[in-house]
Formats: structure tokens, C-alpha cells, sequence
């Protein structure tokens, strides 16, 4: 419990402040006339509050601990109804904003209001793909450590490497199933407090004000009347994964390996590792990496694996690879 004592004198205001602990509060008086003046509005809001606008077949999990971590079906009912609203490119909104779970069964206008009690409205942006991608990897951060700006998104998916430093954990980035354009500009729903930069989504200020809408809660509220029945499930737009075992190996130091020319697709290269009367041959084949490729997609498309590949192109770090860069991808099974 936070006391300020204010102090007016010769039209000058002092302050001093002190907080009381939750323990000694337990002990504090409650004043009748406030009470009675709480009751008197909660009494005027009931018939709104309590009008009935939907029923849900699922619980709508909108718990703390879930909604800053991930993706849940009332997070997605959120998003959605602000697709539904503004048909924007994508969404995006941060899941402090959700303060409460929808149970089976009737769902009340307070019971919205519960869930999204902060007043916000909804603003769609014009940005380019970059900045999305960085509100993204904003966004998780964190992960898998729970953070109020963790993104419950729409018309987006992504992977999420939760093995690679912040900033650079988002991959595979997809915007309506198409690979997002870094350059391009999209119109991009998301509410007002983080459209000026709150939870240190500043990326958003970067771009023009498309338009505003309602309050979230109102939209939400429009959606689940439309609806009748919400029976939203996890959509599953988020891709976890972890690669933190390929980033810790070095290839074999006894390795020697001598790669074909470049300009042949697929021919061999001799790799021998001890003194031997024998080479040892190894099929391989010239691949040039492109945007979004990671180590285990390619091993996945070659039938090879992470270790041999790292071996065979002496990668220190095989999960750090770049666009245009060449590698030698051993066959499988062939010596």
C-alpha cells in the first residue's frame, strides 16, 4: 500500500511518500463511504456486465504463466477478432494485455472486460517486414522466461530458436503462408499502447497511423456475438526449437578434408585421416545456402546429418550460416 502525504503551503506542494507492506495491510480499515460508493457503480454496471453475448465449448486459457510464454486459444480469439475488425495484413498484440481465462460455458461482456480490462483500442500501422521481424524478435526475447511483450499474432508464423542469442531467434518468417519481404511495406494491427512503443515494441512508431478502431474489448466482444459458439483451438503459429547441441560441437580436429571444385554440383573429394595406403572417397554435392535455410532443413533434404556436415566444412559453428555461402554435403552411406 503506496501513502503519499501532500503538503500545500504559499501555493507550493511537498510530498513525502512510504509504502506499507502487504502483511501489516491485512490490518488496514476499510472506509464505508468508498465501499459504498464501489458498490453503487458495480450495482449500475451489473445489467451491461452481465448480458450474455456467447458461449464457449472450450476453456479459454488466458492465465498468466501461458500467455507470456506462448500461444493459447484465447489469445488467438483476441487476435482474430482484431483480423476480423481491420482485415490487416497481420497482428500483433502483447500478452500483459490478457489479465484472465474464459471458462466453459456462458460468456458475459464483464467476463471479456476481465480478460482485457486496460482500455485499449486498435491501431493498424504501415511497416516494413524488418521492423515486424524485430518486434518479433522483441517479442521473445525472453523466451522461454515469461515477458508481458511475448506476441500473440495473426496472419504470421515463425520459428522460434530458443537455443540462438536475442535478436536473432526468429526464422522462417511467413506472413498469410508467403515468405515476408524485409522491404516491403504491410499493414500491421496492433493496440495503441504498443503502437507509441510500450512494452519496447519502438518499432512501431516507425511507420504511419492507418487507422483506429474500437476498443479491443468491444472488438472481441462483436466477434464472440458473431461467433455464437467459440470453439477456438491453438492454431500453432509459433515453431519452437532448440539447436543449442549443434552449436556447442566443432568438427573433429584429425579431419582433413580437400572439397571438389565449386562449380560441380555433385562429384567426390578424397578425405583421409590417419596415414593409409587407401584414400578414402566421400560423395558430395556444392550447396549454395539461401534466406531462411537452417543446418537441420538442409541435412533433412540431403539425408545427411548436422555432425558430418559441420566435419566436412570445418564449422566451428554450424548453426551460424549465411546466404550465399557455399557448402560441401557429404552423401550418406558412401565412403
Amino acid at each position: 500500500l503506496g501513502v503519499v502525504d501532500l503538503t500545500v503551503s504559499g501555493g507550493k506542494v511537498t510530498t513525502t511518500a512510504h509504502l506499507i507492506k502487504k502483511e501489516a495491510t491485512a490490518a488496514t480499515a476499510t472506509n464505508a463511504a468508498v465501499i459504498s460508493y464501489i458498490d453503487t457503480v458495480k450495482a449500475s454496471q451489473a445489467p451491461i456486465l452481465n448480458e450474455v453475448i456467447g458461449t464457449a465449448d472450450v476453456d479459454l486459457n488466458g492465465e498468466r504463466a501461458s500467455v507470456r510464454t506462448g500461444e493459447t486459444n484465447m489469445g488467438n480469439v483476441i487476435v482474430n477478432a482484431m483480423k476480423s475488425l481491420t482485415g490487416a495484413d497481420c497482428g500483433i498484440t502483447n500478452g500483459g494485455g490478457i489479465r484472465a481465462s474464459i471458462p466453459k460455458g456462458t460468456i458475459t461482456k464483464g467476463s471479456v472486460i476481465t480478460v482485457l480490462p486496460f482500455g485499449n483500442y486498435i491501431v493498424t500501422k504501415r511497416i516494413n517486414g524488418q521492423a515486424i521481424k524485430d518486434a518479433l524478435e522483441l517479442g521473445v526475447k525472453d523466451y522461454p522466461n515469461a515477458a508481458g511483450g511475448f506476441p500473440h499474432v495473426f496472419g504470421i508464423t515463425f520459428t522460434l530458436n530458443q537455443a540462438a542469442p536475442a535478436g536473432s531467434r526468429v526464422f522462417d518468417l511467413k506472413i498469410n503462408n508467403i515468405p515476408v519481404d524485409l522491404t516491403k511495406s504491410y499493414v500491421v494491427a496492433t493496440n495503441d499502447f504498443m503502437a507509441i512503443g510500450g512494452d519496447g515494441y519502438t518499432m512501431f512508431t516507425t511507420g504511419p497511423t492507418v487507422n483506429e478502431y474500437m476498443g479491443l474489448d468491444e472488438a472481441v466482444i462483436a466477434y464472440i456475438k458473431a461467433l455464437g459458439t467459440v470453439t477456438q483451438g491453438m492454431e500453432n503459429k509459433i515453431n519452437v526449437v532448440s539447436e543449442a547441441a549443434v552449436t556447442a560441437v566443432a568438427p573433429p580436429a584429425a579431419v582433413t578434408v580437400v572439397p571438389s571444385p565449386a562449380a560441380v554440383t555433385t562429384t567426390s573429394s578424397t578425405t583421409t585421416s590417419q596415414p593409409s595406403t587407401q584414400p578414402v572417397v566421400v560423395k558430395t554435392t556444392v550447396y549454395v545456402v539461401v534466406d531462411w535455410d537452417k543446418v537441420w532443413k538442409i541435412t533433412k533434404k540431403y539425408g545427411t546429418t548436422w555432425q558430418s556436415l559441420a566435419a566436412m566444412n570445418k564449422l566451428v559453428n554450424p548453426h551460424l550460416i549465411k546466404v550465399g555461402q557455399k557448402l560441401i554435403i557429404p552423401h550418406p552411406n558412401t565412403k
